[in-house]
């Protein structure tokens, strides 16, 4: 796809299965073809109450949806 092709680039269940290689490899390019303003929506398996109710364990991020900035590679 011409990059800036898209308003919305969807992932489902798909990042936990990559290599980390793949993975920054898929991110590069859903920013690729995301218009400027464009979402990037990724869903990925977890179960937050099986580690705590409110945040992740290891970044200690809250859970839900939040902008994510990348910079250029």
């Amino acid at each position: 796809f011409p990059d800036g092709q898209f308003d919305l680039v969807y992932s489902c269940f798909v990042l936990q299965h990559m290599s980390k290689a793949d993975a920054k490899a898929l991110l590069r390019e859903c920013m690729r073809v995301i218009r400027p303003g464009g979402r990037v929506l990724m869903e990925f398996f977890g179960d937050p109450a099986f580690f705590h109710p409110t945040e992740d364990r290891f970044s200690g991020e809250p859970f839900g949806f939040r902008d994510i900035q990348f910079d250029d590679p």
